[in-house]
């Protein structure tokens, strides 16, 4: 089943990526073994599970079952 979860927010540092949950004070780091763009679909390869279950966050759909695995469209006119 596929949730929708706006209070969370996904961030990209130097080969990490950080997801903060409303409500949670510590953030989420997992490290970022990879990202691809085909088309204009961006997948970015997580090190770690850091979903309960699919899920969308906000632009970022979230799926995986031993690490997480995030993609999503990128909009008209955006650089790939």
């Amino acid at each position: 089943m596929e949730r929708t979860s706006p209070s969370i927010n996904v961030t990209f540092g130097d080969g990490v990526a950080v997801i903060r949950r409303e409500r949670s004070t510590s953030p989420i780091v997992a490290h970022v073994l990879g990202r691809e763009t085909h088309g204009r679909v961006e997948t970015v390869y997580l090190d770690r599970l850091v979903h309960d279950e699919e899920q969308n966050w906000h632009e970022w759909s979230a799926s995986g079952a031993i690490s997480t695995i995030l993609s999503r469209v990128l909009p008209e006119g955006a650089p790939a």
